[in-house]
């Protein structure tokens, strides 16, 4: 959308500066550029200045589409990565036995609780 936008405004100025040499002098104008001479009427300036001005503000609106979407995509991967570091970090501080591949409970349990092997659900865990 970004490009498209950036294309329009392009459109835009080429159009506006077509509009700004091609003033009205009289009932037609002619336009040299690189050794061509265009003859333009002021109708055909006049519609050309207006198609410049749509096309900018159909650019604008694109590349405000567009910035706003990949905006609104950063902030959900920026988010999506913290959320993963987050859980990241929780797992990397809970200790896992090689042998079962499960947590140790026992890191979870509150320090009165890891002498005594009491879990939360009121069984016993084996404390080695």
């Amino acid at each position: 959308m970004i490009v498209i936008g950036l294309l329009l405004v392009l459109l835009a100025v080429v159009l506006g500066v077509v509009a700004l040499f091609g003033l009205p002098t009289g009932t037609a104008v002619a336009w040299t550029f690189l050794g061509n001479t265009v003859s333009i009427s002021p109708v055909t300036i006049f519609f050309a200045g207006a198609a410049a001005m749509l096309a900018l503000m159909l650019g604008l609106w694109s590349m405000s589409i567009g910035s706003k979407r990949k905006a609104r995509q950063h902030s959900e991967l920026r988010a999506l990565r913290k959320e993963q570091k987050q859980r990241d970090k929780l797992e990397t501080q809970r200790p896992v036995d090689t042998r079962t591949g499960y947590t140790d409970r026992t890191a979870d349990l509150r320090p009165e609780d890891r002498t005594t092997g009491r879990t939360d659900d009121g069984g016993s865990s084996s404390l080695r």
